[in-house]
């Protein structure tokens, strides 16, 4: 018997299971893909998260640095706020997260696909059992497997954003920023976003809540700016950001990632590495057990759900607004300078409250659109 085995080499996955090997127990890591090479989206950030986290950005995986985001309404009023971001590899990326968990003893094994899980076991495709004291699931979110267990771990399951994202060449925008488009019309819930990678190489993603992304992005492609543009590949996925983690352990099973709610990379590599910590210390000290790995749970609860709440607050908001109001409020902001706010103050709650008074201080009238917060 194993003592821990990890479904999934996401990130948060390939994390956990780094941080249960620090504390010298054995640790191996089941993943479907043949290797890295089969290649996965997401692949874009910002530094501030990565720092904000306690993660370093290493070069090896950079694959184009950007300047900041800008924020595009319904009417093209436009928005930019300077905090950098960068483009990577996946390839690259997971590869070097692999080998920073292989040199604390991790073992890995490709074209595993497990097909069922237990407390103490998980089936492999073909039939064969791995038994563990401790499953860190990390399959992500659209796992048929995840589907089958009697467990929410997300509060708000039926607003996972489904999204399409593509590699596109030739895209008529500026390299050096992320571009955020919003807007009922052009994708209801969400967004639609244009990520320069570099080497005039764009991910183009729409992302929508109830409804198929299909004819967003389908739409969105016949706008000017990919006149000349040539689609390279399209993938399905999800975005999680407004479904709030919820139940993250069941028995002696954890849950990480896209699996459990926690959108965004450097977020989800956080939650492996607290997960990973108290699931070693668990087998170690010979604490195994619900009760114990609950305490993954309270933690991470207590640190981030915050964030997680004020995004799906935000969203839905804004999925209310008309384009009119839409469009006034990011105009409100064109003159306010955003990243010296970001960069004077550590709470994220605290950076929200500023913003929102430095729009009522450009446009006093904007107070009106407070009525979406009651509808």
């Amino acid at each position: 018997m194993m003592d821990v085995v990890v479904v999934g080499a996401s990130p948060a996955g390939l994390v956990a299971a780094k941080e249960c090997a620090k504390k010298d127990v054995d640790v191996k890591i089941l993943e479907k893909r043949q290797s890295f090479e089969d290649y996965r989206l997401p692949d874009t950030s910002f530094y501030g998260f990565f720092d904000f986290l306690g993660f370093d950005v290493s070069d090896d995986y950079v694959r184009h640095e950007l300047d900041g985001m800008e924020i595009i309404s319904p009417l093209d009023s436009r928005v930019k706020i300077n905090e950098r971001g960068f483009s990577f590899n996946r390839e690259k990326f997971s590869y070097h997260y692999l080998d920073k968990a292989r040199d604390e003893g991790v073992e890995i094994e490709f074209g595993a696909e497990v097909t069922d899980l237990g407390d103490n076991k998980v089936e492999v495709d073909g039939g064969r059992d791995v038994e563990a004291e401790v499953i860190i699931f990390a399959g992500g979110s659209n796992s048929d497997l995840l589907r089958r267990i009697d467990i929410e771990t997300m509060k708000y399951p039926g607003d996972l954003a489904k999204a399409i994202q593509a590699d596109v060449k030739n895209v008529d925008v500026d390299e050096d920023y992320f571009h955020y488009f919003l807007g009922r019309d052009i994708a209801p819930g969400w967004k639609i976003s244009i990520n320069p990678k570099g080497g005039d190489v764009f991910s183009v993603g729409a992302f929508v809540v109830g409804y198929s992304p299909k004819k967003y992005f389908d739409k969105f492609l016949d706008g000017e700016i990919f006149d000349e543009a040539e689609v390279i590949n399209v993938q399905r996925g999800e975005d999680q950001i407004i479904t709030i983690p919820n139940d993250l352990v069941l028995n002696n099973v954890c849950f990480v990632g896209g699996a459990a709610g926690q959108a965004g990379i450097p977020f989800s590599m956080k939650a492996g590495e607290m997960c990973g910590n108290i699931v070693g210390k668990a087998v170690r000290e010979e604490k195994v057990g619900e009760e114990f790995l609950l305490n993954y749970e309270k933690k991470w609860k207590s640190n981030f759900n915050k964030y997680y709440k004020l995004a799906r607050f935000s969203l839905l908001n804004i999925k209310k607004m008309s384009d009119e109001d839409l469009d006034r409020a990011v105009k409100s902001l064109e003159n306010t300078n955003i990243s010296e706010i970001m960069d004077e103050h550590d709470n994220k709650l605290l950076i929200g409250l500023i913003i929102a008074l430095k729009m009522f201080k450009n446009d006093p009238g904007i107070i009106s659109l407070a009525k979406y917060l009651f509808k």
